[in-house]
């Protein structure tokens, strides 16, 4: 049964939801103009992306310098290897000559420089009792200023090691061979 302009009817007792009730009047008015409840956002704000970026900042501002200096100190052992190898091909050079040379290509080394061409290397001042060989930085390794030459001497049986940053010259007797020798 139908009410008129009211809707269904159960014999004149307007059916729920139809009509309402008195004390809900005002809840349906104010239902009505409520903004619905703020939906649950997921991501980030602004500031706990700044925030996230000026840690990254800072993190990579300590741990890049340390990064690439590491870097650098490993591929002193090139330096060191390579000086090694002229060590031993200038002494058995000197067991068949009689005296030590200043050319490499004599020594049976291929290249001037280290196989990575991290250095160079050159052989001075040789004689019947010695010689100075030398690793110089070249390519990606002359950014390290704190060892840019690396340098072992011979004289009379008497090995020195020694090593000088780039805007210093190596001394007469070689000096602070710790900072680029070392095996730490």
């Amino acid at each position: 049964m139908t009410n008129g302009a009211r809707g269904p009817t159960n014999g004149g007792i307007p059916l729920r939801g139809d009509l309402p009730h008195p004390n809900n009047a005002h809840m349906m008015i104010a239902a009505s103009h409520r903004p619905s409840a703020p939906s649950r956002r997921r991501g980030f704000t602004l500031v706990e992306l700044l925030i996230a970026v000026i840690i990254i900042g800072v993190l990579s501002s300590v741990a890049m310098p340390w990064f690439f200096g590491a870097i650098r100190q490993s591929r002193r052992s090139e330096a060191v290897s390579a000086l090694t190898a002229i060590q031993q091909a200038q002494e058995r050079r000197r067991a068949n000559e009689p005296a030590y040379t200043t050319d490499i290509s004599a020594l049976g080394i291929a290249s001037s420089t280290t196989a990575n061409g991290m250095y160079t290397l050159t052989v001075n001042a040789a004689d019947a009792v010695g010689y100075t060989a030398t690793a110089t930085t070249a390519g990606k390794q002359a950014a390290d200023t704190r060892c840019a030459a690396m340098r072992v001497r011979v004289d009379r049986g008497t090995i020195t090691y020694g090593s000088a940053c780039n805007t210093c010259t190596m001394a007469d007797p070689l000096t602070d061979p710790n900072r680029c020798w070392s095996r730490q």
